[in-house]
């Protein structure tokens, strides 16, 4: 640890980290749960103080170790969603939204409770960055299930507003309706039966037209 905690050593940071990494996961979930009390305190703030360039690598290590130690993560998911939203962006969007799907899998009560701070910025970046981001988000929402819970509608929206837009490419469009099948599959969505079934039906009528966003 004395490598992550010196300043001196910034440089090999990255390093460190990752061969950490391949220990926790060599020496599996019980015998790597005991470190986490030392190692999250150290983690954390370097991911804060980081070189950005670093931070995306940081986060897939995070990922590794919260699919490596499961529930024992528990304790530290306030600090570990307070990471999340304070590093929202668009260029790591794609190690973001695994972080969390690993939680959403291991810990979905918990990850219930985080939602409303993540929810609002999944939904944004899904309206903002269709192209780019919307695929990945979508995977998200499929991982994350019933874990929706009472957002589900919300996402609903977005899901068939989406695969709706002629300015979202067919690809894009195909995989919000797959999205919304998974979706289905796990929420009540009767109350929005008319809704959804207009919205399929003008996308079969119209031919999912390739749209100005390419294919």
């Amino acid at each position: 640890m004395y490598v992550l905690k010196s300043s001196t050593c910034s440089r090999h940071h990255k390093l460190a980290v990752s061969a950490l990494m391949q220990i926790f996961h060599s020496i599996g979930m019980n015998k790597t749960a005991p470190f986490l009390k030392e190692f999250i305190p150290v983690l954390f703030p370097l991911i804060r103080s980081c070189e950005p360039v670093y931070r995306e690598s940081l986060f897939q290590n995070l990922s590794t170790l919260v699919h490596t130690v499961k529930q024992h993560i528990r304790p530290f998911l306030p600090q570990l969603f307070d990471l999340v939203v304070t590093y929202w962006d668009a260029s790591i969007v794609n190690q973001l939204v695994a972080l969390v799907e690993e939680i959403s899998i291991i810990l979905p009560d918990d990850f219930k409770s985080f939602l409303p701070r993540l929810l609002p910025r999944l939904l944004g970046m899904l309206e903002a960055e269709p192209v780019f981001n919307g695929p990945r988000i979508l995977a998200g929402f499929q991982t994350f299930g019933s874990a929706l819970d009472h957002y589900a509608d919300l996402v609903l929206e977005a899901i068939i507003h989406m695969f709706e837009s002629e300015l979202v490419p067919v690809r894009t469009r195909l995989t919000a309706v797959q999205t919304l099948g998974s979706l289905l599959l796990v929420h009540n969505f009767s109350a929005h039966a008319s809704r959804i079934i207009h919205a399929l039906l003008a996308v079969i009528e119209g031919g999912m037209r390739v749209s100005r966003g390419g294919s």
